[in-house]
């Protein structure tokens, strides 16, 4: 009888471990079967992403995802942001793409964000799932109740008001900082019309103590600058750009420029987002009175310029390339120019290697403000002035590497700073 009795038990575990056993490799073999994304985004909380989208696997590789997801963002004319999700088809779902926008507004939060990203993203990503076992464990649902209108009114007419003021210092026995700045922009952007405008005023304040001697360094400026589109059609636009001044250490007294600008897109501008190659071209008036007298034996001037900039950006799945070249000269004499280049990559390489490359390099040969005279030792040492100097540069250079195991789903916020 015991015996029978041990033998009952045996069969119960026995069921019991492979019932579990069974929903366990049911459940594990539903996830290895779910969608395989690349979550390609600089601007998104991808922690709280993968918290809340949980029925997908996340890759560290595109090449190893069958939806490389790219988001991209640009600035609105209300201060807020426009964030495009495109859903790139790969391996068996190749050539099946998609593209989601939202909007946000100035004021919104970060939750505010980050909840409308994971909206975008459960919905481009809804075609791709029904494919897959993952679909029968999907719900949808609708909440009409936040259905909006799809008229908005804008009391403030798109205009946006955006001031700001900060303060900074630091010192020691022997030193002493301090920093104000202030500023105050002005944009309206349509479709139609791009205007904005901001003021600013910069003081800087630098005190050294050296054997009880006081040396003090202050570096002010004031700016005003206004610029005005008009959206001719789908490639063309024209404006105007004016700025005046005022820098001590680029011996400015006013500098004032007023100069009609037209820009082509090889591109469509609705474009924008992933592709553009700009050519934009401006002629202007230069009006420069100057705190000491120059080089040149100038106290006040009046110069003619003109410019030409060309502007690229590519964002694609493998990376995204942006290189932008401009030229200047007076029209008095072509001597004076200046020629600049700016360049940024990031690229994958191969599965795991990433290279990034950014760099600047200048062609200088239009210092006409420099003060007439030799530069102190302390005027070069405290930034005092503004030196001669025929070219500058910048650069940067990164690369990284991984490998292991191709998923990315876990996160573990613990000890984390």
């Amino acid at each position: 009888m015991k015996k029978a009795k041990m033998k009952v038990r045996y069969y119960i575990l026995f069921a019991f471990l492979t019932a579990n056993t069974f929903a366990f490799s049911q459940t594990n073999n539903l996830k290895e079967s779910a969608l395989k994304i690349y979550f390609d985004c600089d601007y998104c909380d991808e922690e709280f992403m993968k918290n809340e989208l949980t029925y997908v696997n996340y890759v560290r590789d595109s090449k190893e995802a069958q939806v490389h997801v790219l988001v991209t963002k640009e600035t609105t004319g209300n201060g807020g942001n426009k964030y495009s999700f495109f859903f790139i088809g790969q391996m068996e779902v190749k050539g099946q793409n998609d593209t989601l926008s939202f909007f946000s507004q100035a004021d919104a939060t970060s939750d505010d964000i980050r909840q409308m990203q994971l909206q975008k993203m459960k919905l481009g990503l809804i075609r791709y799932i029904a494919k897959t076992p993952v679909a029968s464990k999907l719900k949808i649902t609708y909440d009409i109740e936040k259905k909006e209108s799809d008229v908005v009114k804008d009391k403030w007419n798109n205009w946006v008001f955006n001031a700001r003021f900060s303060g900074y210092f630091n010192g020691e026995k022997t030193y002493k900082y301090s920093s104000l700045y202030t500023s105050l922009d002005i944009s309206r952007i349509t479709s139609d019309y791009k205007f904005e405008a901001d003021m600013s005023v910069n003081f800087n304040k630098q005190v050294y103590n050296i054997d009880d001697s006081l040396i003090t360094c202050t570096n002010n400026s004031k700016y005003f600058n206004n610029l005005w589109v008009k959206s001719l059609n789908d490639h063309w636009s024209a404006g105007y750009f004016i700025s005046i001044g005022y820098s001590n250490y680029s011996n400015y007294d006013i500098k004032s420029t007023v100069a009609p600008a037209i820009e082509y897109n090889i591109f469509p501008y609705s474009e924008s987002s992933r592709k553009q190659v700009r050519f934009l071209y401006q002629i202007g008036v230069n009006y420069y009175d100057y705190i000491d007298t120059t080089l040149n034996n100038k106290s006040a001037e009046l110069l003619y310029s003109h410019s030409l900039k060309i502007a690229t950006e590519f964002k694609e799945k493998w990376g995204s390339v942006s290189l932008s070249v401009c030229g200047s000269n007076y029209l008095q004499d072509f001597s004076y120019n200046k020629l600049t280049v700016n360049s940024s990559i990031n690229l994958r390489l191969f599965k795991g290697l990433s290279l990034r490359l950014n760099g600047s390099a200048s062609l200088i040969h239009d210092q006409l403000n420099l003060p007439k005279g030799n530069a102190s030792s302390e005027d070069i040492f405290l930034s005092r002035k503004q030196l001669a100097s025929q070219y500058s540069y910048y650069g940067s250079v990164g690369l990284s590497y991984t490998f292991g195991s191709i998923y990315n789903n876990i996160v573990n916020p613990r000890f984390e700073n």
